[in-house]
């Protein structure tokens, strides 16, 4: 009930919107910020002294976090942006499929590695992507580590035989 972590919840216009870090700034661009459990009523009383919700009316605010499957439920959200290189060297070699990792490095060590996407992502030569990860809190972060894994695939028409690995 009363956790370290805050298991916040930010407003978005859909589910899939909040995924791709669509809503990722507190009290921005309508989307506001709510924590769950024992703290909840000062994040509603908040929202409703910004004029959002109306005496006498009800209606639903739709919220949106990412909880973790095992302890500790509660999870932070990154949004991390990632800017494919455009230099004549990408562009020659073309873009690549395959998935992004992510991982934290704090004053307490090297953090668990985060999967930014699920699914495997086209990263084509100056592409800007943007995804959204849950972890652990780490405020004292010291580095970032990017791990990238291609997707192969067993159609030899897609292989790069002569083009260089980068």
């Amino acid at each position: 009930i009363n956790t370290i972590c805050p298991f916040m919840g930010i407003t978005c216009s859909s589910f899939e919107a909040f995924k791709k870090g669509k809503c990722s700034h507190c009290n921005r661009e309508d989307n506001f910020c709510f924590k769950f459990g024992y703290h909840s009523i000062s994040s509603y009383k908040n929202y409703y002294s910004s004029g959002n919700v109306h005496p006498g009316y009800s209606s639903t605010i739709d919220t949106y976090l990412i909880t973790g499957a095992k302890k500790p439920f509660c999870k932070v959200h990154y949004k991390v942006f990632v800017k494919v290189a455009s230099n004549d060297e990408s562009r020659m070699h073309g873009g690549e499929v395959g998935f992004l990792y992510l991982r934290l490095k704090t004053d307490h060590g090297e953090g668990a590695k985060f999967v930014l996407n699920n699914h495997s992502v086209y990263f084509a030569p100056g592409t800007n992507h943007t995804f959204l990860a849950t972890g652990d809190n780490a405020e004292d972060v010291k580095s970032v580590t990017i791990d990238y894994k291609y997707k192969s695939t067993a159609n030899p028409l897609t292989w790069r035989v002569f083009t260089p690995k980068i």
